[in-house]
């Protein structure tokens, strides 16, 4: 009889996004397992834990050096994407991260070539305006079907 494996995930950034992914985690019971949050913010990760009630890392570094966790979730600001994918990438954790990979293509490319040579996988969240709303909307401005806008918000 085998049994499925469970990969075991930590998640860096505890704001607001963090609390989106960790209801979703129920829908992965027995393939995901949470290892604990870390968030450089001490009152972010505080609050994360009081909700939530996980392990939390005192540091990245901390994070990184745990043998359980696989993959990292990088929920941090855009800005610290680049330097916490690079760091969980030299570590040998695969990486689901946040829009955008980086804040710039050069950045991008090199995180892709970073996570190919240590053979780990790296991908991002998908963008939102290539989703099926803002896709149907984008359609319907010229034909004018959606009306005149007066406004949106993105």
């Amino acid at each position: 009889m085998s049994s499925i494996q469970t990969t075991g995930i930590a998640i860096a950034g505890c704001g607001y996004v963090a609390d989106y992914y960790r209801q979703c985690l129920a829908l992965h019971a027995g393939t995901l397992t949470l290892c604990g949050v870390f968030d450089h913010d001490p009152g972010r990760l505080q609050a994360y834990h009081a909700c939530w009630n996980d392990k939390t890392y005192p540091s990245l570094e901390s994070l990184l050096d745990d043998g359980e966790v696989t993959i990292l979730v990088n929920l941090t600001e855009p800005q610290s994407h680049f330097d916490v994918t690079r760091a969980a990438i030299a570590a040998g954790k695969h990486v689901y991260t946040e829009k955008p990979l980086a804040m710039t293509a050069g950045q991008a490319v090199e995180l892709r070539s970073l996570a190919r040579e240590a053979g780990m996988h790296l991908a991002a969240a998908p963008c939102n305006v290539l989703g099926e709303a803002a896709q149907t909307m984008w359609q319907g401005l010229p034909s004018g079907i959606i009306g005149k806008p007066a406004l949106i918000y993105a």
